[in-house]
């Protein structure tokens, strides 16, 4: 399929999702984070349909090779948020204009990491999971900041279930994602091309994510995601000043 990139633009693309899938291919969230601000400079189309089915491959890769660490009864109470976070999510783009939603949103995420590397921690309960899956759902929707909620919540989980658990929801949020961008034609043959673009790098992250995993799943990983959260956050704030 064509793309209409020039080569050093498609090798910029595929270092870029590299990166990105390295990123989250250790800590289970962050591909989005660490490679939109590069891919949209060479080609806008590349957000949100493309990196959106590049994190769903990611994901992939944490349901069937960390399938053993996923904990099932949290996964289902975080499922039960989904319909509400749908409707959630459109009705947060109903009735805000896109600069002071995401100012919100990007906020609250970065007070909420930055609460938590100080020593706050989430107590998890069946409500507190439910409400999980409505935010993951709801941001997603609202502003493609579906990782943060996510990470805030599990962030006690072991490295492995918690990749596993956001991943399995991620798996079932991310689809209803991609099916409103293709219902609503914003992702077509010429956004599939570009995400076949990506995979190359896709590949190379998840490779290199194997060096990195056993390096950070330990003491760091916590404060790992908990960064990759803020960093989200943070971002999502300063693209809109």
């Amino acid at each position: 399929m064509e793309t209409d990139l020039t080569a050093v633009a498609l090798l910029a693309a595929i270092l870029i999702a590299a990166a990105g899938a390295t990123v989250q291919g250790s800590a289970g969230l962050g591909l989005a984070l660490v490679a939109s601000p590069g891919l949209v400079a060479i080609d806008p189309a590349f957000v949100p349909g493309p990196i959106l089915l590049a994190g769903q491959i990611v994901g992939f890769r944490h349901l069937v090779a960390e399938r053993h660490a996923l904990d099932v009864a949290v996964w289902r109470r975080a499922m039960f948020g989904l319909p509400a976070g749908l409707l959630l999510g459109l009705g947060i783009l109903a009735v805000t204009e896109t600069r002071g939603r995401t100012l919100v949103i990007g906020g609250a995420v970065a007070v909420a990491a930055i609460t938590m590397l100080f020593g706050v921690r989430i107590s998890r309960s069946a409500p507190v999971e439910i409400a999980t899956g409505t935010m993951v759902t709801a941001f997603s929707v609202a502003a493609g900041l579906p990782g943060p909620p996510a990470a805030l919540t599990y962030a006690d989980m072991p490295g492995p279930q918690m990749r596993a658990n956001i991943s399995a929801l991620m798996a079932f949020v991310g689809p209803i994602g991609l099916t409103g961008l293709v219902l609503t034609d914003n992702f077509n043959l010429r956004d599939l091309g570009l995400s076949l673009a990506l995979l190359p790098g896709i590949v190379a992250g998840l490779v290199l994510s194997r060096w990195v995993r056993p390096r950070i799943d330990n003491d760091w990983f916590r404060p790992t995601v908990l960064c990759i959260a803020l960093a989200g956050g943070v971002a999502t704030v300063l693209r809109q000043l």
